[in-house]
């Protein structure tokens, strides 16, 4: 064999070589790891987009809902969105990702390796704003109703539960919060609100944006506007969960740090002191014997602390004993009253809402009428500290309903 003979067959090796090495980088699926479109974008009206998922996949089909706030013009693994009008929506694109599956192959009756291919789906929520009218969202607005430190004694039309030392108080239609004598300390401007955590933060609706405040009314987060959102302040992060359509059967969870960044996990370590009453307990269910409903401690859910004899045709309201009194209602009548840790009725089931007291007082709806309810119990001659050894009640006989 001459020298020419072998470079040709060295030549033609190579050439071989190389395209066996094409077929595998341009032609064979990559590994089995890919990414994902943005989890939220937000536009300006007319403003064009685009948007790109996994690439070198196969039957890329793209979707979208609420046609007249966006258009989507799909092109394989990449998208050309076009911004119509003030609004949200989804984008979803599914396609075939090749996925390792061991299969049995009846001709040589053995185990062999093989693949198949799934579908995979990526999601995109997307937020229009009108640059044009769109109002600055760390913005309070200026026509908030009411002044801080106004007494709205008899001017509320609804009330929610004490949280960190302040109850959610509604007037025209729209919330804002008050201290234990109704005096307000954030004015009426709110579509909706949440009781302040151990943080001392809240999640409220302001303008149709949900929002995370302190009490000086800091906005610490301001959530994007996409779909339907559901914001939680826990109190070393802020939980979202936002479904996919008005149905609210789908959805992603989010989370963000106190700076409205996003994290991938929950904060591990905390230095927020939870805010417990002295004699705080949570309800727990019935004893095995049904006789008695059990409190247990806030910080462990398996000591009991108190035992009271049930009411006969009452339930507990799933609120803490506090102050020497939990709430109870009234199963034929609806109505919400308290009872002492003797399971004596203190308060009559006569309210349309009732609540926890605090300072010795417990917020209550009656009809149109809502405010503060002085507590029974709220007296120098009575003791209701701190529960120091579990109590158990003897039972005091048949109650009225």
């Amino acid at each position: 064999m001459n020298v020419f003979c072998v470079k040709k067959i060295i030549a033609k090796s190579t050439l071989t070589f190389l395209l066996m090495l094409c077929v595998m980088i341009f032609v064979l699926p990559v590994s089995n790891v890919y990414a994902s479109m943005p989890g939220t974008v937000q536009m300006n009206i007319n403003e064009v987009r685009r948007l790109t998922t996994t690439s070198g996949k196969t039957n890329y089909r793209w979707s979208w809902t609420n046609h007249s706030v966006i258009s989507v013009n799909g092109n394989g693994s990449s998208c050309t969105v076009r911004a119509l009008k003030k609004g949200s929506a989804f984008i979803t694109v599914t396609y075939k990702i090749r996925k390792p599956q061991v299969r049995y192959d009846r001709v040589s009756g053995r185990w062999v390796d093989g693949f198949e291919y799934v579908d995979q789906t990526d999601t995109c929520s997307v937020l229009v704003v009108d640059p044009a009218t769109s109002k600055n969202p760390l913005t309070l607005p200026s026509n908030a109703n009411g002044r801080k430190g106004e007494n709205i004694s008899g001017t509320i039309e609804d009330i929610g539960s004490f949280s960190n030392g302040l109850v959610p108080v509604k007037r025209k239609g729209l919330w804002g919060y008050a201290d234990d004598k109704l005096r307000l300390v954030i004015p009426f401007q709110y579509k909706a609100v949440n009781d302040f955590n151990d943080a001392g933060m809240a999640s409220v609706l302001l303008e149709d944006i949900w929002c995370v405040i302190d009490k000086n009314q800091k906005i610490i987060y301001r959530d994007s506007g996409a779909g339907f959102p559901e914001v939680t302040a826990c109190n070393t992060y802020i939980l979202v969960r936002r479904f996919y359509d008005s149905d609210r059967t789908a959805w992603s969870w989010e989370m963000y740090d106190l700076k409205g960044q996003p994290i991938s996990s929950e904060p591990k370590t905390t230095t927020i002191k939870h805010n417990y009453a002295k004699d705080e307990l949570n309800y727990k269910g019935l004893d095995a014997t049904g006789n008695y409903w059990l409190f247990v401690s806030p910080t462990n859910e398996n000591k009991i602390m108190l035992k009271v004899p049930v009411i006969q045709g009452m339930g507990v309201y799933n609120t803490p004993y506090k102050e020497g009194l939990f709430i109870i209602w009234s199963e034929s009548r609806s109505k919400y009253g308290a009872a002492d840790k003797t399971g004596k009725i203190v308060v009559p089931c006569n309210y349309d809402k009732l609540y926890s007291p605090y300072n010795g007082y417990l917020p209550y709806k009656q009809g149109t009428k809502c405010g503060l309810l002085k507590s029974p119990l709220r007296s120098s001659s009575v003791n209701t500290g701190s529960i120091k050894r579990p109590i158990i009640s003897k039972p005091i006989g048949k109650t009225s309903k």
